[in-house]
This record gives C-alpha cells, sequence and structure tokens, in this order.
C-alpha cells in the first residue's frame, strides 16, 4: 500500500472514531486537527507562531511561514472532510444493477 494509501485509510479511521465520541468533544478534535497540521508542518521544516497562523487563517496578516501553515492546517481538515465523505458513501447500499 503506498504512502497516500495509508493515510487516507488513517484517516478515514480518525473520522470513524469521532463519530462515536459526543458532541461536546468538539474543541478535543479541532485541536487535535490543528497540532496535526502544525506537525506535518514541522516535518516540513515549517515553523511560525501560532499567533501569526491565526491570524493568517482569519486574514489580518500575511507571512510566508505562517501562510504555509495555515495552507497546511487546512489541507489536514480538506482530507478529513473528504474521507468523511468517502466513508459516508462506503455505508451506503449498493442497488446497481436493481429494479425500482
Amino acid at each position: 500500500m503506498t504512502t497516500a494509501g495509508r493515510t487516507e485509510r488513517a484517516a478515514a479511521a480518525v473520522v470513524r472514531a469521532g463519530e462515536h465520541l459526543p458532541s461536546d468533544w468538539e474543541p478535543v478534535r479541532r485541536l487535535l486537527l490543528r497540532a496535526e497540521g502544525v506537525a506535518f508542518s514541522t516535518i516540513e521544516g515549517l515553523q511560525a507562531p501560532l499567533e501569526e497562523v491565526a491570524a493568517v487563517e482569519l486574514g489580518r496578516q500575511e507571512g510566508e511561514a505562517a501562510t504555509w501553515v495555515a495552507d497546511n492546517l487546512a489541507v489536514v481538515a480538506e482530507a478529513l472532510a473528504e474521507a468523511a465523505d468517502r466513508a459516508a458513501l462506503d455505508r451506503r447500499p449498493c442497488t446497481a444493477g436493481t429494479s425500482g
């Protein structure tokens, strides 16, 4: 299995696990998502103060490193949303080839 495939599989597992958490765990989910994005950025050699990253996300500041980190956070969020969509599709019953 490719790295991308393993990553998608892991993201889908996180989404499935999240479906079993109470809704009041949403702040924890968001913090974990941000921690993942910041860790990924650090692996890429990108570091920026979190205050600057938040300012970039709000459109109040520009900075090369902070912009890259903010973009990484957006990519992680998008990947998880896409994995959730795929997981929802995987749970639908297959009706191909049936009538009615």
